[in-house]
Parts: structure tokens; sequence; C-alpha cells
């Protein structure tokens, strides 16, 4: 495989949205300075119009002026950093380091305060292509061409800009550096490429018809790489996958393994995969056409299908399940439209009547309704963050806005506004217009 050629389609990536870099999904705001390439210019309050932002993320939130310049700032509004003209930051800010790209298209790792913690015009390699932000290293690769050897190899460096993984041509590691929604190397449909899935562990999943699916699994702290198989052989399998934490702190994967028949239905069972490679079969289906899985998060994960009998020793159907494969909350009573998560004890359906006409509630972990189910026609209605959610209504050009707690108290009301994000570190992000702003969990705008 070659890495170069492929990177041109992961930067194109990378300048476009900054796809790598979705730590979130929240706002940001930035004040105009005459002297952009000052980068050491602490101190300024002043609530300057901010056209574009970032999420808070690790205490500060990327913005942009009016005048175009990128600077990061906290929670008061305190400008802590600022980038020079023609440059732009391509990851927040996380385990005290981002990434920026410069004016001449180098992307680097600076600290908030502007310094340089690694760059390719170091030498040491070629390029950055992926960020882990909850480690706060970034996965970087190097172009081989020798007499000998003709390769790609890549490493991780931390924080502090030391190498923790030194180059190397690893191949489960190299794949990680593919930031593409196709694997072209195999053939096989991309189903997870995630980075960090817990306690320094990398992680990609693939899985394909008429091939077994695999999860490549690397270890940041031991320097270890392994592949894993998943499903039965030749059978034309096919992986969902699903990522989770479990309490202890170990990474585990959900995933659901199908055999299509004849192209109608399939039968199979959803696993856990923790990251030791140790599989353990949840709950088997047969005659499925449709499947539901969540991500197995605060020691639950969700499952439901359709057009299936199911088998299953502890109960089957449509729920909320343990690691175990026990149905903890039933919600076969339920017709869910979405694929539900516990965020901080609570979770958000989504739901029709029998009549098809849209609702929405919350529950708690024991299955209690906190709110009656409410009328969601004509409604946008987020998923919970920072204990809240942002409801939005009205029609394209006249949105209005407004919070509420998961118990269905209306904590404030935005008016009509272009858009709210989620929160993120207790922050959203706010757009009017050409502007941006943040507010905190109680509506009012920070650093006025």
């Amino acid at each position: 495989m070659n890495i170069k050629r492929n990177l041109v389609f992961a930067l194109v990536l990378l300048l476009t949205a900054a796809m790598v870099f979705t730590l979130a999904g929240c706002g940001s705001d930035s004040s105009v300075d005459n002297n952009p390439g000052n980068t050491n210019n602490p101190g300024n309050t002043t609530a300057a119009k901010y056209v574009d932002g970032h999420d808070f993320s690790d205490g500060v939130a990327w913005v942009q002026t009016a005048a175009g310049q990128w600077q990061a700032v906290d929670k008061k509004g305190k400008v802590v950093l600022k980038l020079a003209a023609d440059e732009w930051p391509r990851s927040n800010f996380a385990q005290g380091v981002a990434l920026v790209r410069r004016a001449d298209g180098t992307i680097e790792l600076i600290d908030k305060k502007g310094k340089v913690i690694s760059s390719p015009k170091s030498g040491e390699y070629d390029g950055i292509c992926g960020f882990i932000p909850k480690l706060g290293m970034t996965l970087v690769y190097k172009h081989i061409v020798t007499y000998q050897v003709t390769e790609d190899q890549v490493g991780i460096i931390d924080s502090k800009g030391n190498w923790k993984v030194n180059l190397t041509n690893d191949e489960v590691l190299v794949n990680m550096c593919y930031i593409s929604d196709y694997a072209s190397s195999s053939g096989n449909y991309l189903i997870h490429i995630g980075g960090y899935i817990g306690e320094g562990y990398l992680s990609m999943i693939r899985g394909g018809y008429f091939d077994n699916g695999y999860v490549s699994l690397f270890d940041v702290n031991a320097n270890i790489p392994y592949s894993i198989k998943l499903g039965y052989s030749g059978l034309g399998d096919f992986a969902y996958c699903r990522v989770g934490y479990m309490e202890n702190g170990s990474s585990v994967y959900i995933y659901s393994l199908k055999r299509t028949m004849y192209y109608s239905t399939s039968s199979g069972g959803v696993y856990a995969i923790d990251k030791f490679g140790n599989t353990n079969q949840l709950i088997r289906f047969s005659d499925v056409e449709e499947i539901y899985l969540g991500k197995y998060k605060e020691g639950l994960f969700f499952y439901k299908s359709t057009k299936s009998s199911h088998y299953n020793s502890t109960g089957v159907g449509c729920g909320f399940y343990d690691i175990n494969g026990n149905r903890k909350i039933n919600l076969s009573a339920y017709d869910i439209t979405n694929t539900p998560e516990f965020t901080d004890g609570y979770s958000l359906l989504t739901l029709r009547n029998p009549q098809g006409t849209p609702f929405f509630t919350v529950i708690d972990k024991n299955g209690n309704e906190m709110f009656e189910p409410r009328l969601a026609q004509g409604l946008s209605v987020s998923e919970i963050s920072c204990g809240l959610i942002v409801i939005r209504s009205g029609d394209y050009g006249d949105y209005s806005y407004s919070i509420i707690s998961t118990s269905g108290a209306t904590i404030a009301d935005l008016g009509q506004v272009d858009s709210v994000s989620d929160f993120c570190e207790d922050a959203a992000m706010v757009k009017s217009g050409d502007e941006i702003y943040y507010i905190d969990k109680a509506g009012k705008r920070l650093f006025k």
C-alpha cells in the first residue's frame, strides 16, 4: 500500500470539514487584532464579532474573527492564542495540544502558547495523518524509498513531542492512517475507523460481503499490534459495529454478524469483543431484515430488529442490554425510531404512535419516563448533552430554539436564531446571521 498516494484524499478531507477533528460539536468566539501574527497577546476580553468557531474542548474554543483570523479563547472571552494570517486549526485542543495548518500547507502540533511541539519540518517524518484527541497524540507517516525496500511507515508522537511509537511498517498501524470511507487496499467496506477506544488502544474494524470482517487493535503503550477475525468463514458476513466502554476501563466493541439469505433476511448474532480479543455472544437471531444496534455506553447497549424470531436465554427483543446479553430495560411497548444510548444516566427516545405521529421522551436506567411523550411533529430534537436537550421548531430561515432538561423542564427560550449546537464542556455555540456566540447551560451569553 502507499500512504502518500492515499493521503492525497485524506488531506482533502482534512481541509474541507475538519473530519478527523470532530471532537464534539459546539462553537466558539474570537476577536479582531491588528497584528494577526502575534501569537502571544493574552488578556483581550473584548467581545468582538465572531463569524465561525469550534466546540469548547480542553477549556478553550477556536474562533474566527470578522477579519478572518483564527484565535483560541477561554470561557471568559480571554484570547489565549492567535494564529497568523492564512493559518487555521485542524483540531480542537486536547491534552494541551492541537493541530494547525500553516500558510504553506504544513500541519503542525502546537500547545496553547503557540509553541511548536512537533512538525514534519524537523525531517523526522513526512507529515501528520491523524490525531488521537483523548491521548493528545498524533499519527505521523514517512514514505521510505531505498534500493532494498519501498514502503510506508507510521509512528505516534505524544503531546510532549516525544516518540510514543517509533516509525514502523506494521500493517495494523499503517492502516490506521487512512482517513477514508472505503479501504481501497482490500476492497472491503470500512465499518469503523475509530482511533482511540480506551486506555491507549487504537482500533479499526472492517467487514465485507463474502469476506470475514476483522478488528485491528494497536496498544499504544505496549507497542503491540494484532488483528482478530470476526464471523464465519465464507458465509458472506457483514458486521455492524458500535464502540463502547466498560466500567472497569477496558474497551469493548458491540457488533453483529449477519448471514444474508436470499438477499432478504439474515441470521447471526450480537457479540462483544474486548481489547484482548475475547469474544462473547450476547444475542442470537434468525430471519432478520433490519438490525438497530447502539453503542455500549454506561453499561448498556440498545438492540432492536425487525421481522425476526429471536432466541436468547435471558430475554429478547427491543430494549437495552447489559454486557452479558441480559435485557435490562424492555422497550417492546414503544415504536422507537432512533438508536438511543445513555448519557449521564438518561436516554432520549424518539417514538411513533400507532398512527405514525412522532413523539419523544426521556427514560432513566430503570426504564421510567421522565415526562409523558411529547409531540415531535415539526421539531428537531437533539441528543442529550450536558444534561440538556436542544429543540428546534419552525421552517428553514425561520427557526426558533429552546433548551429543556432531561426532566422536560424548559431551561431557556432562545428565540429565532439560525442554529444551536449540542453542549460541550457546558457551553453551546449559537449562530445568528453572520455572527456566532456561546451560551452557558442557563442559556445566557458567555463573555458579553
